[in-house]
């Protein structure tokens, strides 16, 4: 499928994905932004913008400041030539996912390890009906 989304977006979900997953696989790239395409249009986000659903469910980007890789990648200014390159790498997953030449995964959510020991610790996330 291809998304058409303009460049300005693809960067937005490009950043949120970097904010989201920096130092993890090619899989967690490829599971957080499925899942950010996957939202768009669907469901609770059916009329919302690309801004507005990585606003109500991305932690990199509805709080920036505790997150300075979306930041970075928004602002172009890394910490280092090894972060901005990451990015990069992202950017190109999702621009490859917006033109339609890799198919996004059929995720809706994705949490890492730590986030999920987190929300189990708080119960604030009933993970009986999640599936892998």
């Amino acid at each position: 499928m291809n998304y058409g989304l303009p460049d300005d977006q693809v960067k937005m979900i490009a950043a949120t994905t970097y904010g989201v997953n920096r130092g993890q696989g090619d899989n967690a790239i490829t599971q957080t932004a499925s899942s950010i395409f996957n939202r768009l249009g669907q469901h609770e986000w059916k009329n919302m913008s690309v801004p507005e659903v990585l606003q109500n469910g991305y932690a990199a980007v509805n709080n920036p400041g505790k997150n300075d890789g979306f930041s970075e990648a928004m602002s172009g200014k890394f910490a280092d030539k090894d972060s901005e390159n990451e990015f990069k790498k992202i950017y190109a997953r999702v621009a490859s996912i917006n033109r339609g030449a890799v198919e996004p995964t059929n995720a809706q959510f994705y949490f890492n390890q730590k986030e999920i020991g987190n929300l189990i610790r708080s119960k604030k996330f009933d993970f009986s009906k999640v599936e892998e």
